[in-house]
């Protein structure tokens, strides 16, 4: 993975508190799920993380880049 590597991350949470909305969208550099089941998400200024019991799924997309608009 390079610099230029970014992705959008899409989290279904459970327990979303005032909010109405189930999903949360994070754009990303690196995402990491360890055993105990905390998904941590990390952007180029700060990371979120949500512990096992606050998420039951997500969807990872690579976002397009400068140089691959550039080589297309």
């Amino acid at each position: 993975m390079s610099d230029i590597d970014q992705f959008s991350v899409t989290v279904r949470r459970i327990n979303r508190g005032m909010s109405h909305d189930p999903y949360v969208t994070i754009p990303a550099q690196r995402v990491t799920l360890g055993p105990d089941g905390i998904l941590v998400i990390q952007g180029w200024d700060n990371s979120r993380s949500f512990s096992s019991a606050l998420w039951d799924g997500f969807e990872v997309k690579r976002l397009p880049s400068s140089v691959d608009a550039d080589n297309a």
